[in-house]
């Protein structure tokens, strides 16, 4: 992944919002996937994940599931990717807890939520939450 930008000439940090499976997919294996963003300068995933939820079981490689196991699957492989930044100094999933959000609006899953947060609206924690959780613990 290549990203050039002048505003990162002058900036001290740099961020980086990534879907990474949800968006768009991976276009190969996260091993595999090699970093060129702002070399020499600190870069933080200030944004990464995808949209789950709560209770929905489903195959973890079928987007359109918006099952736990795709959403526990998509962190794990960010994951696995991030090992390849060399320059990654800090991660931050999209979101903790699910939130109201107005523009959200597919009748199945949202309706009128966010449910990208690794918490539900209810405090249940979804699958994801224990992959972010043992990273976390380990980095």
């Amino acid at each position: 992944f290549r990203l050039d930008d002048k505003v990162a000439e002058a900036v001290d940090v740099v961020g980086v919002n990534k879907y990474m499976g949800w968006y768009i997919p991976f276009p190969t294996a996260p091993e595999e996937i090699k970093w060129d963003v702002a070399p020499g300068k600190p870069l933080v995933m200030t944004e990464y994940g995808c949209e789950a939820l709560y209770g929905q079981h489903g195959p973890a490689d079928v987007a359109h599931s918006w099952s736990e196991e795709y959403m526990e699957e998509v962190y794990r492989k960010n994951h696995i990717m991030f090992k390849n930044i060399p320059n990654l100094r800090g991660v931050c999933p999209w979101v903790l807890f699910d939130f109201r959000s107005p523009s959200r609006y597919h009748p199945q899953h949202q309706e009128g939520w966010n449910r990208k947060g690794l918490v539900s609206d209810k405090g249940q924690r979804k699958k994801a939450w224990w992959v972010v959780k043992s990273y976390f613990e380990q980095n």
